[in-house]
């Protein structure tokens, strides 16, 4: 089991993402590979860099080992592709999504193409790793429909193609829009195709990287985390309990086609996120015993991170 660390835009000597070149490149390089303050690097490595160029790949500092390529030459929107393995700052095998498709990943940084400094809060291992931007807000806490969402790591696999590696990222590419979409707010959706997840999986021996779907197996039928249509109340009525679900990675929108792994450390919210104030935290009972949890509302939404315990 593996506790994450919690980064945050309000901690000391932390890293400003702002709508400016590079500025995703040198908080992820914060974060990932060098620490700030009292805060100790994710355990990644930085496999190439060309600042000059606002280009970076990364290297999972376990599990799979796969890598992931920022371009952030752009002001406010970034575009990220993950590869098996790569020999060059923009040169790789086995690209996730492929080239062939033409989907670019997306991550935005900000509603405005200047150094305002915008708030965001990622969790990280040295394998996984989830960051939420808040382009549109000055304090951490504060969202709308504004907010990014980025995911790469390795899932937690129920079938092992041997190489389980997920990104997760905007298709959406508007520099100003704070209309809430899980174009941009991946991590939100609950099999919503047009959450952007892509796996790198193994087929007959052969690496293969494929579009999948995500979602949590609930009673209850919801599109986004935290959705105020369809979930109970809380406390739920029946046990006087906060409820939560694992998100899993399938191969179709439905679960009773093919599970494929869960993403660790991420939970769906199975409440309307009206009922909560952004950064809440709670702990676990019964078999979550021992565990920690923070919600982070974003979008029309919120989302369940895990502080403490399974990753």
């Amino acid at each position: 089991m593996t506790t994450p660390t919690v980064y945050r835009s309000d901690d000391g000597s932390a890293p400003v993402i702002s709508g400016q070149t590079s500025a995703l490149r040198l908080a992820l390089n914060a974060i990932l590979v060098d620490g700030y303050g009292a805060k100790a690097a994710a355990g990644w490595t930085k496999a190439y860099e060309d600042a000059g160029s606002h280009l970076v790949a990364y290297r999972q500092g376990s599990g799979a080992q796969k890598y992931l390529a920022l371009t952030d030459s752009a002001a406010q929107i970034s575009t990220l592709r993950s590869y098996n393995s790569m020999t060059a700052v923009s040169t790789g095998i086995g690209s996730f999504p492929r080239f062939s498709t033409g989907t670019a990943m997306q991550c935005r940084k900000s509603v405005t193409a200047d150094s305002t400094a915008r708030p965001w809060i990622c969790y990280a291992t040295d394998t996984t790793f989830y960051l939420i931007i808040f382009g549109n807000q000055a304090s951490l806490g504060s969202f709308d429909g504004g907010d990014a969402h980025l995911g790469f790591g390795d899932m937690v696999p129920i079938l092992d193609y041997g190489q389980n590696t997920f990104i997760i990222a905007a298709s959406d590419t508007s520099t100003t829009s704070t209309t809430a979409t899980v174009t941009r707010q991946g991590l939100s959706g609950n099999f919503d195709t047009s959450a952007y997840a892509v796996l790198s999986g193994r087929v007959g021996g052969v690496a293969y990287p494929f579009p999948v779907y995500k979602g949590a197996s609930t009673p209850w039928t919801a599109t986004i985390s935290g959705s105020t249509s369809n979930f109970p109340a809380y406390p739920d009525p029946a046990t006087g309990m906060l409820n939560i679900a694992p998100f899993y990675l399938t191969n179709q929108e439905v679960l009773n086609v093919l599970v494929l792994g869960r993403l660790p450390g991420l939970w769906c919210l199975l409440h309307p996120y009206t009922s909560f104030t952004s950064l809440d935290t709670f702990s676990g009972t019964g078999n979550l015993a021992g565990r920690t949890f923070q919600i982070v509302k974003t979008g029309t939404g919120a989302l369940v991170f895990e502080t403490g315990g399974n990753w």
